[in-house]
């Protein structure tokens, strides 16, 4: 008897790491990709869709449908990531085949769409929050369609050391109020923060031996990673692939070691750190918890896994 795969709509901002992640995704055989819908972030949302599009066709999965989300945060507008190891189109600016692939429509009404027709189907969102919360303020359901524990987000920051913001991780810091909505209106997600990510480097020999092998999926990693690698080059630092990570930990759950359910809440107001993730950490209030704290990743089994996919 045939298991029927287990069924993921990815949300991505179409990053370096994001491409790492979604490439893990589409080459896990008990996995179904249904669509990937696309935000702003690291880039504007047309050049995600663009990244997208590209990824989809080197990888020959154009079965895929792709959908266009949103284009600015809910409030405030913010400027798009511009870190240099994503480069100035997110993807380290490597050479990729042109695709004819484009958005099929609306993300919104989409994710609605396909929570309602797939009970049990996971929401892996690896950049700001934005297209959740559209989708679940258009449609109040929406966060009773997608199951508890059933919606991973890398995202926040759960010892406020951030990467954006003073105390803030950057896809949260984004649109902090989009956030906000996700962490009040569903009953339980999965947070893989950044300080977590950061414990999980691919050790430079890695990127020497791996991303040297003459297969597809390595030289397609090690091509987005160029300006990234770059980087590292000067440094002691490992290659952190933080939505690889928050992915991996989807695909072979036993790479977590270690996580805790508790009330978590989104600051709006404060002068330093607005977009910071808070935690009840004591357990003071006698309310049901809302976040799945990811605490410990095991860092050996997540690395043994993306070489046995890129190899």
């Amino acid at each position: 008897m045939t298991v029927p795969k287990r069924k993921m709509v990815i949300d991505t901002d179409a990053g370096v790491d994001d491409a790492l992640a979604m490439i893990l995704a589409l080459h896990h055989p008990d996995w179904e990709v249904l669509a990937i819908t696309c935000c702003y972030g690291n880039v504007s949302v047309d050049q995600a869709c663009n990244n997208v599009a590209r990824l989809l066709t080197t990888l020959e999965r154009e079965d895929i449908p792709l959908y266009k989300g949103a284009s600015r945060p809910l409030l405030e507008e913010k400027s798009q990531g511009t870190w240099s190891g994503h480069g100035t189109d997110g993807f380290g600016d490597a050479i990729l085949p042109c695709s004819d692939l484009k958005s099929r429509g609306s993300a919104i009404p989409v994710l609605i769409k396909l929570f309602q027709e797939n009970e049990n189907c996971h929401l892996v969102c690896l950049g700001p929050l934005t297209n959740v919360a559209l989708a679940v303020s258009l449609e109040p359901d929406f966060a009773n369609l997608v199951k508890p524990g059933y919606f991973t987000i890398m995202g926040g920051a759960h010892l406020c050391q951030g990467n954006s913001g003073l105390a803030s991780e950057f896809n949260i810091h984004q649109d902090p109020e989009a956030a906000s909505i996700c962490f009040s209106r569903f009953p339980l997600l999965k947070m893989l923060s950044w300080e977590v990510t950061l414990t999980a480097p691919f050790p430079k020999l890695w990127c020497e031996q791996v991303l040297s092998k003459d297969t597809k999926l390595a030289k397609l990693t090690k091509n987005i990673s160029q300006k990234y690698l770059a980087i590292i080059e000067r440094s002691d630092e490992g290659l952190v692939m933080c939505d690889a990570v928050a992915m991996a930990t989807v695909l072979k759950p036993e790479i977590i070691l270690e996580s805790k359910i508790l009330v978590g809440h989104v600051e709006l107001y404060g002068h330093k750190t607005r977009g910071a993730t808070v935690f009840d950490w004591m357990k003071k209030g006698n309310v049901k918890g809302n976040v799945e704290v990811v605490m410990k990743v095991d860092t050996q089994i997540y690395i043994d896994y993306c070489t046995k996919i890129l190899s």
